[in-house]
This record gives structure tokens, sequence and C-alpha cells, in this order.
């Protein structure tokens, strides 16, 4: 049977993202390993603290993911002011101005190529669209601003970093 650090692959399949997070940051590479490994690593460690939810009636978010957070998805959409519950990292509404709003969060790709193609600042930062609206946009993960990166798009589904150093 195929094992991973001694545990069967159907075990490491059905791990939970808090387990899986755990185990990549406890992993500690050193010389060549830990430089080839880099940005993987670093994209496997923030992808797995970001959820995008698609929501409902008024509010798209990204959530950093969390052992034990309860996001209060069965009975809000967006920020709330209950402290049981923990905020998104980011939420946008349904209405207002279709530059900044939109009904549907798709997609959402750290931006760690092997070749870049956009200029250095961008490297590490999470890129998503939106369905509705046609736009892509993207959290600088050092700062969590999130800006606009590209409009007029028509129906994103999914965003892909390529191994050509572009986004599709």
């Amino acid at each position: 049977d195929p094992t991973l650090r001694g545990l069967p692959i159907y075990e490491v399949e059905h791990a939970t993202l808090a387990d899986c997070l755990a185990h990549f940051e406890a992993l500690h590479l050193v010389g060549n390993k830990a430089d080839i490994a880099e940005k993987v690593m670093r994209e496997i460690r923030s992808r797995l603290k970001f959820l995008n939810d698609v929501g409902l009636d008024t509010w798209e978010e990204i959530n950093v993911g969390a052992a034990g957070a309860d996001y209060g998805w069965n009975l809000y959409e967006g920020p709330e002011s209950d402290p049981a519950y923990v905020d998104p990292l980011f939420a946008y509404m349904h209405d207002g101005d279709p530059a900044t709003t939109g009904c549907s969060i798709t997609g959402g790709a750290f931006y760690a190529p092997a070749t870049a193609q956009f200029p250095a600042d961008l490297e590490g930062d999470y890129f998503f669209a939106d369905f509705c609206a046609g736009w892509i946009r993207r959290i600088d993960v050092p700062s969590n601003a999130v800006v606009g990166f590209a409009t007029g798009i028509n129906g994103p589904v999914d965003l892909k970093v390529w191994s050509d150093g572009f986004l599709y």
C-alpha cells in the first residue's frame, strides 16, 4: 500500500484542513530541499488558509481557515457583530458599484509560478474572480489589501496560475 509519512493514502486524503495545515507548518526542510520547495510550500500553506464562500442573497466571502472556527455560515452572510462567529477576511455585497460588487465568487489562486510574468510584488498574492461581475481582484497577502486586477471578463468560473506564469 502507498503511504505518506507512514499514513495510508486514504487517511491523508481524508485529513481535515487543520491537520493538513499543521503538517505543512511543522515541516521544516533544509538546504537544497528548502530552496527547491520554498514557493510550493508557501502556496500550500496559504491555500490551506483561504476559503471562498459563495453567498446566498447578499454577500460573497473569503475566510481564513482555522481549526474549530465557526463562520456562522448557516446563520449569516458577510461580516457580523456576533463575537461567537469569525468574520471574513474580505466580503463584498451583491448590490452597489459593479466595480466592487458581484454575485458569485469563483476561482482562487495564489500567484507563485515557476516563471513570473507579473511584477514581483504580486508573487504570493491571492487572486479571485466574480462570475456575474466579470472582474478579477487580488488580496495582497502581507497587508490583506484588496485591489482590482482585471475587468470585462465573460463569466469567469475558475482561476489557475499556469506553468508559463500567466493567470488563466
